[in-house]
């Protein structure tokens, strides 16, 4: 596919209150892009709007809950409205929700797909006909390196990206002809990984040094603009990929050992 040009490019990003979101929103702006900023929270896409537009371009700020698909196809009107176009969105909003299988809420499990799962789906769905009419987009899905292998205490947030793995794969054939992209990008544990959007304890401990929310935004960019197919991020990521697609079970001894005598996760609640 022809390279995009993300100058003025319109360019949709969820979950753009803090963390990954936050980052690429800011990314995306100095590569001269127009930012329709979607989140909960009003007050923080406020800043980040200021923000942007005292650096010089353009953003608007559009309060938003993934989970209501008419929030969504008013964020999306909202963008049409302003700029009549919709190049680029980036599938970012989410929460991670963590504990052993065995002891999981099931309430927390249903929240956990609508938000980052069936969100994904009602803003792709948004943004779709825009782009159909325009005979071009891209479409980016900030997914996980958990969404092609999950790790014990992770089960619940893992099941939400594979499932985002799979609309991805089936969407990508569907659009090509339309002038659609999908663009898929793993990233692996970072600094802004759900530092205040996560339920329960993980079962691994953090080990290795975390790649920063900037680090991300800066791939996600260079991805967007590339329309790469899919980008696997930390070199732990790919390393586990490489293992557990030719030694499996290597993998699963590995992760048993860490999680010997680590401590129960905490019960799940809100």
């Amino acid at each position: 596919m022809k390279r995009l040009e993300l100058r003025e490019a319109v360019v949709i990003v969820t979950g753009a209150s803090s963390g990954i979101g936050e980052a690429a929103a800011l990314e995306f702006a100095r590569a001269g892009s127009r930012l329709v900023l979607a989140a909960r929270r009003a007050d923080r896409l406020d800043s980040l709007a200021r923000k942007i537009t005292q650096e010089g371009t353009e953003a608007l700020a559009v309060p938003t809950d993934v989970t209501l698909p008419a929030s969504v196809a008013a964020m999306a009107r909202a963008a049409l409205s302003r700029w009549g176009t919709i190049d680029v969105l980036v599938n970012n909003a989410g929460f991670g929700v963590f504990g052993k299988v065995e002891s999981l809420d099931p309430d927390l499990c249903r929240r956990v797909l609508e938000v980052n799962y069936l969100g994904a789906i009602s803003c792709l769905q948004a943004v779709v006909p825009a782009m159909k009419e325009q005979g071009r987009g891209q479409i980016v899905q900030i997914s996980s390196i958990l969404g092609l292998r999950s790790v014990p205490g992770s089960g619940a947030y893992a099941a939400t990206k594979f499932a985002l793995e799979a609309v991805s794969q089936s969407a990508r054939v569907e659009l090509a002809p339309f002038g659609i992209g999908i663009t898929v990008v793993r990233p692996g544990r970072t600094e802004a990984e759900f530092t205040e959007k996560s339920v329960g304890r993980r079962s691994l401990r953090p080990r290795g040094r975390p790649m920063p929310a900037e680090a991300v935004a800066r791939a996600i960019v260079r991805a967007t603009r590339a329309r790469r197919r899919e980008v696997n991020l930390t070199l732990e990521g790919r390393a586990m990929l490489f293992l557990d697609r030719w030694a499996p079970w290597l993998v699963d001894r590995v992760l048993g050992r860490m999680t010997r005598g680590e401590r129960e996760a905490e019960p799940l609640s809100r």
